[in-house]
C-alpha cells in the first residue's frame, strides 16, 4: 500500500512537471517590427514631402503580425467639387538630418518626413533606432471640440488582439525646429509648454481600452535621441491610435507641427 502511495506521489510530480513544462513551452512570442529589409524597401518615402509621395493606395503591413496603418485622406469640397487631401498616417521614411537650413522657417512643412538625427545632415542612411535606416513619421491628432480626428493609427489586420509591449520614440526636425526658433505660424515653445504623444488601445469591438502618455517636448528638452516607450500598459490590443498635444495653441488648438517619429514597435503573442 505504501509503494502504491509512493506511485501516486510520482505521478503527481511527474504531472506537475510536465504542466510546468507546458507552460514554458507556451510562453508569449515577441516580435520587434524593425522596418528594415528588402520586404519594407517599396514602402520608404522617396520624397522628403508626405503629400508628394503618399498616394490613396499607400499601405504598409508586416508580413509576420499584420500590423498595417492606412494613411489619412480627408474628404472636402471647394467650388462645388469634392476632393481628397492626405490629412495625416504614419508613413515609412528614411530621411533625417540635425537642420532644415536649406528651407526658409515658413516652409519647413516640405521636409516633414525626416527624423531628427545629431549625427547627420540629410542623409537617408542611420536615422532609426540604434542607427538603423528606416523608421515611420506620425502626422495628426484630435483635440475634442476643436479639431477633426486625424490621429494616425496602427491595427492587426487579422483582427487578432495582440500585446504592444513598446516602440522607440524621436521628435522629427520639423518639430524641432519650430518648438526651438518658431515661424510666423507657431511661436517657439514657452516655459511652461509640454508636448506629450498618447497611445489608445481599442478591442476588436472598438472599444476604447486605455490611454498611455509621455512627454515629446519641454522647452529646453526636447526627445532628440531614440527613447523608449512602454506601451504595455494597454494589454492586447487590435487597433492603437497615436496622438500628440500641447505646446503653443489658438482656437485652433495645437500650433506646434503634429509630427513625431516611431521606430521598433514590440508585439508580443501567445502562442
Amino acid at each position: 500500500m505504501r509503494n502504491f502511495s509512493r506511485i501516486l506521489v510520482s505521478v503527481a510530480i511527474l504531472a506537475t512537471l510536465i504542466s510546468c513544462s507546458k507552460d514554458e513551452d507556451a510562453a508569449p512570442k515577441r516580435t520587434t517590427i524593425s522596418f528594415e529589409g528588402a520586404a519594407w524597401n517599396k514602402y520608404v518615402a522617396t520624397e522628403s514631402y508626405s503629400s508628394a509621395f503618399v498616394t490613396e493606395d499607400y499601405i504598409w503591413q508586416d508580413a509576420v503580425t499584420s500590423l498595417t496603418s492606412t494613411p489619412i485622406f480627408v474628404e472636402s469640397s471647394w467650388g462645388g467639387e469634392s476632393y481628397k487631401y492626405f490629412g495625416g498616417g504614419l508613413t515609412l521614411s528614411s530621411y533625417n538630418t540635425s537642420s532644415l537650413l536649406d528651407y526658409d522657417m515658413d516652409n519647413l512643412y516640405l521636409a516633414d518626413l525626416y527624423c531628427y538625427n545629431p549625427k547627420n545632415v540629410g542623409s537617408t542612411k542611420g536615422g532609426g533606432n540604434a542607427s538603423s535606416n528606416n523608421f515611420l513619421i506620425s502626422y495628426g491628432n484630435y483635440e475634442e471640440g476643436i479639431s477633426e480626428d486625424m490621429r494616425p493609427e496602427i491595427y492587426f489586420a487579422d483582427g487578432k488582439a495582440r500585446k504592444v509591449v513598446g516602440c522607440y520614440v524621436c521628435a522629427t526636425t520639423y518639430f524641432v525646429e519650430i518648438a526651438e526658433k518658431g515661424n510666423s505660424f507657431s511661436p517657439a515653445l514657452g516655459a511652461t509648454d509640454e508636448v506629450k504623444v498618447y497611445a489608445t488601445g481599442y478591442d476588436a469591438s472598438g472599444a476604447e481600452l486605455k490611454t498611455v502618455s509621455m512627454t515629446l517636448a519641454k522647452k529646453g528638452a526636447i526627445t532628440k535621441t531614440w527613447t523608449a516607450w512602454d506601451l504595455s500598459a494597454l494589454g492586447e490590443v487590435v487597433r492603437i491610435k497615436f496622438n500628440i498635444k500641447g505646446g503653443p495653441t489658438d482656437e485652433w488648438g495645437m500650433k506646434c507641427p503634429k509630427y513625431f517619429a516611431i521606430d521598433d514597435i514590440t508585439i508580443e503573442e501567445k502562442q
